[in-house]
């Protein structure tokens, strides 16, 4: 390619961190709102993580399908249906509060929503320049977590809590209108082509992937996403409530900026991802057991919640931010191999859609065991729950590497 397509591969990955940034942000706007929604008396923690879950189970049912469209048909225009789609369901939700009327149009805020992350995966992974593929998945891995952390801050400056829906509804309808402008100007109009072109350098691409081969790689690595995404959502989704509840000295603002520090560790996890694999471990799954092992101790150390001073447990609850955003990168970089036979659109969207189960599972649970057990047997359930993953992590790795083995991979380092 020319300078002036690495330019313009530059300014599309650049493009795609901004848009799934915000969009990421406005996901979770239910969950910022929570803390609030439950002191006015507007919504039950339960009504609240309803809402929550049943939006992330119509859009994890939806991705294995949107990442099929993503890999078939046009990534970018499924960007801006699902801008505009989500910026009308978040006007609806500012003007009308019965919870029957959030329900419904947060579910159908799901729908349209649902191809967005595998169209925006599939961009970086194809549409972007050879040279810029492994860092387009490394920097729009700060995306969903930036996104989280914005709307958590933004919330304890906001007099309101409705406030975060009409800024949602406004930045993505603006910025939908916008994205038609950008995909014009730095996607290329033609049809992906069904194979990628790689370096002649690399081994001749095998035409059809066994199916075999793909499950056997999938299931586990599916499972430890599924386990990881309950953890990692049962964890950050309800720290303000959980810090709120346990020391009620803390106002629900102070507790919700708490919150910021916890994901902007998160941010830090990415990077720290990035840098052991492949510097320090030289392959994915590898570096994936080294974070479940890690996460396993500031998990226990959270059982002593309200006897421990709240900032021990907020330095606990970043540790944990910080090895399973790091995880999550290393889980896209194994579905961006699979771009090798134009299946990573519908990898990525297999894993984000067990890993949007996760919040279901999370959202419908754990509000409720926090009522029924108290916070400890929730944390209980938690430490269970890591040491799962960590065993599925260890299971991955002889599978990961007969694969890769087996299947030389096409390198994104």
């Amino acid at each position: 390619m020319s300078i002036t397509e690495k330019k313009r591969s530059f300014l599309l990955i650049a493009a795609l961190i901004l848009w799934f940034t915000f969009i990421s942000m406005t996901k979770n706007a239910f969950s910022a709102a929570m803390v609030y929604i439950v002191n006015e008396g507007i919504l039950t923690k339960t009504q609240t993580g309803s809402i929550v879950a049943t939006f992330y189970l119509i859009y994890a049912a939806l991705q294995f399908s949107s990442g099929v469209l993503a890999d078939r048909w046009k990534p970018d225009v499924l960007i801006t249906v699902g801008y505009l789609g989500a910026g009308i369901a978040n006007l609806v939700i500012y003007l009308n509060h019965n919870y029957t009327v959030m329900l419904i149009t947060w579910s159908l805020c799901a729908v349209i929503q649902a191809p967005v992350w595998p169209s925006v995966f599939k961009l970086a992974t194809t549409r972007t320049h050879k040279d810029h593929q492994s860092r387009g998945i490394y920097l729009i891995s700060f995306a969903n977590s930036g996104g989280a952390m914005l709307i958590y801050f933004i919330s304890a400056l906001l007099p309101k809590w409705e406030y975060n829906f009409l800024m949602s509804a406004c930045g993505l309808l603006l910025l939908g209108t916008f994205w038609e402008c950008v995909r014009r100007t730095l996607c290329y109009s033609e049809e992906l082509p069904r194979k990628r072109q790689h370096p002649t350098s690399s081994p001749s691409p095998i035409k059809r992937l066994p199916k075999g081969a793909l499950f056997g790689v999938l299931s586990v690595l599916l499972l430890l996403g599924l386990l990881r995404g309950i953890f990692d959502t049962g964890v950050k989704g309800l720290i303000p409530t959980m810090i709120s509840d346990t020391y009620p000295q803390l106002d629900p603002s102070f507790a919700n900026a708490l919150n910021v520090l916890v994901i902007l560790a998160g941010l830090a996890g990415i990077t720290l991802s990035h840098y052991i694999y492949p510097h320090f471990f030289k392959m994915q799954s590898t570096a994936l057991l080294s974070l479940m092992v890690a996460a396993i101790i500031p998990t226990a150390v959270l059982l002593g919640i309200g006897r421990f001073h709240y900032g021990v447990i907020v330095a606990m609850l970043a540790l944990i931010s910080l090895l399973m955003c790091g995880a999550s990168l290393l889980i896209s970089y194994i579905s961006a191999f699979f771009n090798w036979w134009n299946l990573g659109g519908t990898v990525a969207g297999l894993c984000n859609c067990v890993s949007a189960l996760g919040i279901v599972v999370s959202n419908y649970v754990f509000p409720k065991t926090s009522e029924v057990l108290g916070w400890i047997g929730t944390i209980r359930i938690w430490v269970v729950l890591i040491v799962m993953a960590a065993l599925f992590a260890l299971l991955l790795i002889p599978i990961w590497k007969r694969f890769l083995k087996k299947y030389p991979p096409h390198h994104y380092h």
